[in-house]
């Protein structure tokens, strides 16, 4: 089954290199063409399949976008095995009137719209509160708010926490705050001394929001390779190089499917969960091209970054929308068809 996969992955990297060895593999050459593609790896059994930068290098950093949720989904299980948190506490257990540090309308918390709002219910975008991620400048009127944590949880209840998905950055942003709350830290000093440093990464960088947060629903900077650190972590059930990183117990809690989204596709905790009738993953998805998808039943990992336009209106759209689809509707699958 390996020798297949990396038969024809072998000829896809020489023809990558400007080699003219045999006739290049369909799917690479539709991403070399993609408008916008930076990187695109598949890690497969432990060894790089395919390896490709089409612009810069492989230490680079790149903006993920909401690949950032993901890697925040596996800080808070970190934080769960830690004995810090819970997905079942109250949201207002972490901010309260007495919070401090969070600017609130003193009648919010605890009212109505936000009773029985708990943390299980953002790690799964299930809150309830008004919000339409769909309209891009509701993410940018949140991400530009003196106050982000008061710009959100200031929003009404529209239906009943719990009862159906619905994207939302500014619920995601939430549990970092509360991470660093609960561990007396700050966010970035928690994935620091928990994630980064154990998995050996390279430089990192988070964007710092006007209250001085950093922002843990997205725009994390980090390299492709250390995308693949990540997904291996997560195909190792926790483990890295022998190290227990995180809990089994919550790679798994994390990965299953606890809400529908639609077309088959559900979402676990901050990561999507694809029909596996089509696609047996999981997978954390950024906008504008940002791919990790875990493929546990053939140990590989396809990852793709790609050049950030910001919400430059129509032409980040088409690219978000024309490299995702390549990369889960076609690169994903055919790595599926050569391990069979």
């Amino acid at each position: 089954m390996r020798g297949m996969i990396l038969g024809g992955a072998l000829l896809v990297t020489g023809w990558l290199a400007g080699c003219s060895s045999g006739v290049p593999d369909e799917t690479v050459r539709t991403a070399r063409d993609l408008d916008g593609l930076e990187s695109l790896i598949v890690w497969q059994d432990g060894e790089y399949v395919v390896e490709a930068y089409f612009e810069g290098t492989r230490s680079d950093q790149r903006d993920v976008r909401s690949v950032t949720k993901s890697v925040t989904a596996i800080l808070f299980g970190i934080a769960v095995d830690q004995g810090l948190v819970r997905a079942d506490d109250l949201l207002h257990t972490y901010f309260g009137e007495d919070a401090g540090t969070v600017a609130l309308p003193a009648r919010q918390l605890g009212a109505s719209d936000l009773e029985g709002l708990t943390l299980g219910h953002l790690l799964t975008m299930t809150s309830g509160l008004d919000w339409n991620e769909a309209n891009l400048s509701e993410y940018v009127n949140w991400q530009s708010a003196a106050q982000p944590t008061s710009h959100y949880l200031t929003r009404r209840r529209v239906r009943a926490h719990g009862e159906a998905f619905n994207y939302t950055s500014g619920g995601s942003h939430l549990i970092g705050r509360v991470i660093a709350r609960a561990s007396g830290m700050s966010y970035p000093e928690f994935a620091q001394r928990n994630l980064f440093d154990p998995l050996g990464f390279g430089a990192v960088t988070w964007q710092e929001l006007r209250d001085g947060s950093a922002n843990s629903a997205s725009a994390l900077q980090i390299s492709a390779r250390d995308l693949v650190k990540l997904g291996q972590l997560v195909l190792d059930n926790g483990v890295w190089q022998g190290r227990r990183i995180v809990s089994s117990a919550w790679i798994d809690l994390m990965t299953r499917r606890h809400v529908g989204v639609e077309g088959g596709i559900g979402y676990g905790y901050l990561w999507w969960v694809p029909d596996p009738t089509h696609l047996p993953a999981w997978v954390a998805r950024g906008f504008g091209g940002q791919q990790l998808i875990v493929l546990p039943e053939h140990d590989a990992i396809v990852v793709t970054t790609a050049r950030w336009r910001g919400l430059d209106g129509p032409r980040s759209e088409y690219q978000a929308i024309a490299i995702g689809r390549y990369v889960e509707l076609t690169l994903a699958p055919r790595v599926i068809e050569r391990a069979l």
